[in-house]
């Protein structure tokens, strides 16, 4: 079945493969098996490339294990309040807080915590505001980096 594969460019493969599911399939063959693959295909794992909502539910996913690990309940993922779409709304039920979290991931250029700009802040103290009429809430900014080998997460809380 892989003999077919071995003429086919990197760019041909990508395009038939369609869905994330089998993409991530091979990528994760590629990168744990490579020696399976030798002489069939001659590619590495960097080249095939995520999109960027791919990128970015990768890190969401990271952060939110990331936070569970540090004792927050996560109540729900990408949800909108007050016209703003929040990546990760937990709870803190030691300090009885709600945190919004913004998860910014990169797997290159720019530091994630940079690119929340004043106007993504405003909008996430409007929901934050809007989350906090029953309790405190807090507003915390996750930046995943997926350039390193285990992913780099850095937390910055208000």
């Amino acid at each position: 079945m892989m003999t077919w594969m071995k003429w086919m460019s990197m760019a041909k493969l990508i395009r038939v493969i369609r869905t994330a599911r089998l993409r991530e399939k091979l990528r994760t063959l590629i990168t744990r098996r490579p020696r399976a693959l030798t002489g069939v295909l001659r590619i590495d794992a960097a080249q095939i490339r995520m999109t960027p909502a791919e990128t970015g539910r990768r890190g969401e996913r990271l952060a939110a294990a990331h936070l569970v690990e540090r004792g927050l309940r996560i109540v729900t993922l990408n949800r909108r309040v007050a016209g703003v779409e929040i990546d990760i709304v937990a709870a803190d039920d030691a300090r009885n807080e709600w945190v919004v979290v913004e998860v910014k991931t990169t797997t290159s250029g720019t530091p994630g915590e940079r690119r929340v700009d004043r106007n993504r802040l405003r909008r996430l103290e409007r929901a934050a505001t809007t989350l906090g009429v029953d309790r405190a809430a807090r507003i915390m900014i996750v930046a995943v980096s997926l350039r390193e080998t285990p992913p780099e997460i850095r937390i910055f809380e208000e």
